[in-house]
């Protein structure tokens, strides 16, 4: 239904909307001890599962870049997606390393960071007073997703 989509750059604002949206729950329940790998939320990791085949293969085309995000969020929570990839959801071990190394490089390589603080950009982001959406744009253009509140 993408594919024929007349209206791409209103489809990846959409896109984008949801992963803001699905970011900023992950932040609410991690808040109140939910998002971690023993949580009373018992299906989190197929959830992020299922989220992250809907982002990386049916929205894939919108070229967005906060599929790694997700893979980011349960990697810090504890929670090991690896464990629960099954064949319902393709999504595949390969699929999560090459999300995983995506934030890594985001991690080590943020030019923002990089004399700042220990170069990790998602540290300087979340310690930059007065942020605003438009500080996230890369090179005025495209989300860096290194922060989304």
């Amino acid at each position: 239904m993408m594919a024929v989509n007349e209206d791409g750059d209103g489809t990846k604002e959409i896109i984008d909307m949801l992963g803001v949206m699905i970011l900023t729950t992950f932040e609410m329940l991690s808040e109140h001890d939910l998002f971690q790998a023993d949580s009373e939320i018992k299906n989190i990791p197929i959830i992020c599962l299922m989220l992250l085949e809907f982002v990386e293969n049916e929205a894939g085309a919108c070229e967005h870049r906060w599929g790694c995000e997700i893979v980011r969020a349960c990697d810090e929570a504890g929670i090991k997606l690896e464990d629960h990839v099954r064949k319902q959801v393709p999504v595949n071990k390969d699929m999560l390393d090459d999300l995983r190394g995506a934030y890594m490089e985001k991690k080590e390589l943020s030019e923002h960071a990089a004399e700042e603080d220990d170069g990790n950009g998602y540290r300087t982001f979340a310690k930059m007073e007065g942020w605003a959406p438009e500080d996230d744009l890369d090179d005025g253009e495209d989300r860096m997703w290194y922060r989304w509140d």
